[in-house]
């Protein structure tokens, strides 16, 4: 809503809108000093009810010169803010409520393989390294770590291997003299055996004994 009014010489309304009705706008001070410079002002009042305004203060030089004074309401302005903070307060909380969501569910998406080779990985243990992480074929950062993993993974099984194999063939070279050693004393316990023989199963058992500590001595 626009309203106006002339201001004559000393302040006197000349000529005012109709839809100002029986008030006035006001004349601030500085309006007046600065139009009697002959500069325009810009100001924020307040009319009588409560209406809020911005006013144009412009002098026009005439004899004797006047004031001219334009208003606009701030009414349609005012509504317009109330409807858009109204339509803020929807929004941003339904937006952040949204972008949660989204960023909860991109997250679950993007950490499932990670969840999957985790329970893959607990799977695998030192009494079976044959397992393997799956391969997703996309050729992403994911897949390099798994094909890493399972590089790891099978060198590991290697080693472990190895180990078995190590420690079957070192049981078996030691099993080998024990038996000899331990037939050896058996037999010689079985009946009574003159001296030399004694010293015979002796020498026997004292070679066998030096095989063991040679063997344990290369393990």
């Amino acid at each position: 809503r626009v309203v106006f009014q002339v201001l004559a010489p000393g302040g006197r309304p000349e000529a005012v809108s109709e839809t100002l009705g029986d008030r006035r706008l006001p004349l601030s001070g500085r309006a007046a000093a600065r139009a009697a410079r002959g500069e325009p002002t810009f100001e924020t009042v307040t009319l009588a009810g409560g209406e809020r305004m911005r006013l144009l203060t412009l002098p026009v030089p005439a004899k004797p010169a006047r004031l001219v004074q334009v208003g606009v309401a701030f009414a349609g302005v005012d509504h317009a803010l109330t409807v858009y903070l109204e339509t803020l307060g929807v929004l941003v909380p339904l937006g952040l409520g949204l972008a949660a969501a989204g960023g909860a569910w991109l997250a679950r998406s993007a950490l499932r393989p990670v969840q999957a080779m985790s329970r893959t990985a607990r799977r695998i243990s030192a009494e079976d390294l044959t397992g393997r992480l799956a391969l997703r074929g996309t050729g992403d950062e994911l897949d390099h770590l798994a094909e890493t993993l399972n590089a790891m993974l099978a060198r590991l099984q290697e080693a472990f291997d190895h180990v078995r194999r190590f420690a079957a063939d070192a049981a078996h070279e030691l099993r080998t003299p024990l038996t000899a050693l331990k037939g050896g004393i058996e037999v010689a316990l079985r009946a009574d055996r003159d001296p030399a023989t004694y010293r015979e199963v002796l020498r026997s058992s004292l070679e066998e004994v030096d095989r063991v500590i040679r063997l344990a001595e290369d393990l």
